[in-house]
C-alpha cells in the first residue's frame, strides 16, 4: 500500500503488522508508536520521528530513515543495517553515527 502521511502527526499510533511498503512518512511524527511487524520496505521515512517507537520485527528493508529520529526506539542493528541512514539519523542512543 501506497500511502501518503507525510507530516502526519501520528504519536501512539498503532501500525501493527501495517502494510506501508513504498509509503510517504516523511517528517512524521510517530512518537510512542507500534509499529511492530510492519513492512516499511523502500518507505520514505526521512525526518520521522520514531522516539520511543516499537519496531521491533518491524521490515525496513530500502527504507529511508535519513534525518530520522529513532531515539529510544525498540528496534534492532539488524534492522538498522537494511535501512537507509546518514549521519543526520538519531540512533536509538540519541547519538548520531560517525562515519
Amino acid at each position: 500500500m501506497r500511502a501518503n502521511f507525510r507530516k502526519a502527526e501520528l504519536a501512539s499510533a498503532n501500525f501493527r503488522k501495517a502494510h506501508l511498503n513504498q509509503s510517504v512518512l516523511r517528517d512524521a511524527n510517530l512518537t510512542r508508536a507500534y509499529l511492530g511487524d510492519a513492512h516499511f520496505e523502500e518507505a520514505d521515512l526521512r525526518g520521522a520521528t520514531f522516539k520511543f517507537a516499537y519496531l521491533s520485527q518491524a521490515n525496513l528493508k530500502g527504507a529511508n530513515l535519513c534525518g530520522a529520529n529513532i531515539t529510544d526506539a525498540k528496534i534492532s542493528e539488524e534492522q538498522l543495517a537494511q535501512a537507509k541512514t546518514n549521519w543526520a539519523t538519531i540512533l536509538p542512543s540519541g547519538k548520531r553515527r560517525i562515519w
